[in-house]
């Protein structure tokens, strides 16, 4: 994961977000890009980049941490079900 030009890149490619608000920026915290996310870990980002508690200030979240699952997303585009 890298971040960089207010984007971010994942094994070297830009991946596209359409559902950001808000540039992606590196945040002060436990965070030195690029940072390689280990086997059983995931590397998460809130939509609202600017104001967003996530993983760019914390660092990777393992997996048996996550409790919940997205079933519905709302945006311009319409809603989709998971």
């Amino acid at each position: 994961v890298d971040i960089y030009d207010g984007k971010l890149h994942l094994d070297g490619a830009e991946v596209p977000d359409g559902h950001a608000n808000g540039v992606t920026e590196e945040e002060t915290g436990a965070v030195i890009y690029p940072y390689k996310v280990r086997d059983g870990n995931v590397f998460v980002l809130g939509d609202n980049r600017a104001v967003s508690k996530d993983s760019r200030m914390f660092g990777e979240v393992n997996l048996r941490q996550i409790k919940g699952r997205v079933f519905l997303m709302i945006n311009k585009e319409g809603i989709t079900r998971f």
